[in-house]
């Protein structure tokens, strides 16, 4: 899959050398290129022209000099994308061909030096096939990432869960299905229909043998994972199940509901029994998860309250955080000194578990945050936003380990790390799901693709 649609070329007369010698270099490396005048039929009208060409691109360049920023074209073309990077339709790479002072609208993004020609191409180059951002070679956190290819679910995707040894990756879906694959290669396992209503949530034991889901029915339900039977069914809500969780050692899950209320279910031999209620929330629970260590759930509401449930101690529970909008999802670091919440708003926030105070705020979705995965193996934060795209992050210094990942057309409502850490899946309303090949720079090692099942 080839994440480059279509490359928009801004620059001004007096760069025009370079800029013919770029859009030539990149049209000989297979990409689409849109370049003035060159890219303008005779017909067209230039202002028309060019805001076309700004919204069909999926990467934007920018040659930077003092004879660019006082061109009122080149202001123009970067005004318009800017405003289709909020949008997440745009991907805008500054390059700069001449030191010259950097305007405000530009200052927040990583220019990539391009003095010398040869040693800018390199690396944008590297960028472009790796869908990286400007100033990797200087991150705290090389990664390199590709795609993988994708599958059709057949239905708008809510929840996305591999199992504990990678070998099988489901999806609950809104017109009540759970559909599988085996991984590596991809081949579809027999579906499970699951409910008539959306299964809003799903998860796989930590022994591998059992998948819940919970559905908009108010039902918890527990599936053989080996061969779909249904196992147990179980009321505790009285509104739809939005999240279920297993604990680390499989004994209990928790549930959220649109109920205000959590429950707190014992599992034994493929059945739930439900041991308390917990209480506290005073909007829909939207998500929770246990800790690493299994003492500790983190739920987060519509009440816009990050909630702690020590459920075995006197303390049954206390709120870490309050924030401005409601809490969509939550998720703990793998050493579980860190909960991650997404909100209504687009921000994402670290919590402090030890400290109970907000270690900072990520901001680069504009809009609902619905999805949060720590990885288990590094310090990296997958999240996935109605604003289409999925961005990764290093914790707990929060910054962008590269530019967001946009080959969803619908909205990012789900997404998981394989167990080893080295494949992102996620997945939209778009009823597809992508998949995510990453790997450190320094890491060479090459791995099989996913061989089957690709769109």
């Amino acid at each position: 899959m080839n994440l480059v649609k279509q490359i928009f070329i801004s620059y001004t007369g007096k760069d025009r050398e370079i800029a013919q010698r770029l859009a030539n270099d990149l049209q000989r490396e297979g990409f689409r290129v849109w370049i003035a005048p060159d890219t303008i039929h005779a017909s067209e009208i230039w202002p028309e022209a060019i805001e076309k060409g700004v919204r069909e691109s999926s990467h934007f360049i920018v040659l930077l000099s003092p004879a660019a920023m006082d061109s009122p074209w080149v202001n123009l073309e970067t005004s318009a994308a800017i405003v289709l990077e909020r949008l997440g339709e745009t991907t805008i790479i500054p390059l700069l061909v001449e030191k010259c002072e950097m305007p405000a609208l530009l200052g927040v993004y990583q220019y990539i030096p391009f003095h010398t020609y040869e040693e800018g191409w390199k690396l944008l180059l590297r960028i472009l096939h790796t869908g990286a951002r400007p100033g990797l070679e200087m991150a705290v956190f090389p990664i390199h990432v590709r795609s993988e290819g994708s599958f059709q679910a057949g239905s708008a995707v809510f929840n996305l869960a591999f199992s504990p040894d990678g070998s099988v990756l489901a999806a609950g879906t809104q017109d009540g299905t759970i559909v599988r694959w085996s991984m590596p290669n991809g081949q579809p396992v027999e579906p499970i229909q699951a409910s008539r209503e959306t299964v809003r949530s799903l998860t796989f034991s930590p022994d591998g043998r059992l998948l819940a889901s919970g559905s908009a029915d108010n039902e918890l339900r527990l599936w053989s994972a080996t061969d779909g039977r249904l196992l147990d069914s179980a009321t505790g809500h009285s509104d739809m199940v939005t999240v279920v969780a297993f604990s680390p050692d499989g004994a209990r899950l928790v549930t959220g509901s649109k109920d205000n209320r959590l429950c707190l279910w014992e599992v034994r031999k493929g059945t739930a029994h439900l041991l308390r209620t917990l209480e506290g929330h005073s909007g829909s629970v939207y998500a929770a998860a246990f800790a690493p260590n299994g003492a500790l759930i983190a739920s987060g509401s519509s009440d816009k309250t990050v909630r702690l449930w020590a459920i075995d101690a006197d303390e049954v529970s206390f709120v870490l955080g309050k924030i401005t909008g409601t809490i969509l999802c939550v998720a703990f670091s793998r050493d579980g000194t860190i909960v991650g919440t997404g909100s209504w708003g687009g921000s994402i926030r670290l919590w402090d578990v030890m400290q109970r105070q907000s270690k900072g705020i990520l901001e680069g979705h504009n809009d609902r945050v619905y999805a949060l995965a720590f990885s288990p193996q590094t310090e990296l934060l997958a999240s996935g936003s109605k604003d289409r795209s999925v961005r990764l992050w290093t914790y707990p210094a929060g910054e962008q380990a590269f530019s967001a990942l946009r080959a969803h057309t619908g909205w990012v409502r789900s997404l998981d790390f394989s167990p080893d850490g080295r494949l992102l899946a996620t997945g939209g309303t778009d009823g597809t799901i992508h998949l995510w090949r990453i790997r450190a720079v320094l890491d060479t090692r090459e791995e099989s693709p996913v061989a089957s099942g690709r769109n």
